[in-house]
């Protein structure tokens, strides 16, 4: 256990209350910025559509276009508030961590957010285009394609958030075992549920079309596997330091 001090509750209340206040201004702070260059950033998420194929968007209500700003103005400034938000978490309940535990969530913490940015950009690059490409294709040259932009941009949201999260996976599993949580065992016999998991998580993030969920479901159960194989052979040297 950490050589902290007790404090009272009080004490811890009123830093929590504090580390909250800082977090919730951050967030407002990016959302504002993002709210003002709302126009270059809908542009920019607009990129793989039009490369797909599509020419223009359309608004379907009168209040659709600035409702979608609010929402992309928001998810953007969550998406940037996030690893502050972990990092004051983290550094609120450090001190009563023991070592193992410190070194373990600090791992968590900090590299969360760096496979959140590679989930990101791997949807953006690789999984959005290709799924864009394969819509559109089904529509057939005899259909012209006009996607209602808060629809479209609330597509692409969901996409890049649910890759980010996809590739906390190998992080999250690394530390359940490394804190504990469950065996490596235990992981192994649950593999044949992972895969009915994946199915089912692609198809509640991604649009209603298999090849969407597919691109979705196979890293889940590639990064699962990954992790196994991985954890078979780390876990023992770990226990060895200990």
């Amino acid at each position: 256990m950490s050589n902290v001090a007790p404090r009272a509750l009080s004490e811890h209340l009123a830093e929590l209350r504090g580390r909250l206040l800082m977090v919730v201004g951050l967030f407002f702070a990016f959302f504002i910025a993002l709210y003002i260059f709302k126009h270059q950033l809908i542009n920019i998420l607009l990129t793989p559509l039009y490369a797909a194929g599509v020419s223009q968007v359309i608004a379907v209500g009168v209040m659709e276009v600035f409702v979608t700003q609010l929402k992309i103005a928001a998810y953007g400034a969550a998406l940037l508030t996030l690893p502050v938000l972990l990092g004051q978490i983290w550094l609120f309940v450090a001190p009563g961590l023991y070592q193992r535990e410190q070194s373990t969530t600090r791992l968590l913490v900090w590299g969360g957010p760096v496979l959140l940015l590679a989930g990101v950009l791997f949807c953006w690059f690789a999984v959005l285009p290709a799924a864009l490409k394969f819509m559109v294709m089904l529509a057939g040259e005899q259909v012209d394609t006009l996607p209602a932009v808060g629809l479209y941009l609330t597509l692409v949201v969901r996409l890049l958030l649910a890759f980010g999260l996809v590739f906390q996976l190998p992080l999250l599993l690394w530390g359940l075992v490394r804190l504990d949580v469950v065996s490596l065992e235990q992981l192994a016999n649950m593999r044949r549920y992972v895969l009915v998991l994946a199915v089912a998580v692609g198809a509640i993030l991604t649009p209603p079309d298999p090849f969407t969920q597919l691109l979705l479901a196979i890293p889940v159960w590639l990064f699962y596997e990954l992790t196994l194989a991985l954890l078979k052979h780390t876990k023992p040297k770990e226990n060895d330091k200990d």
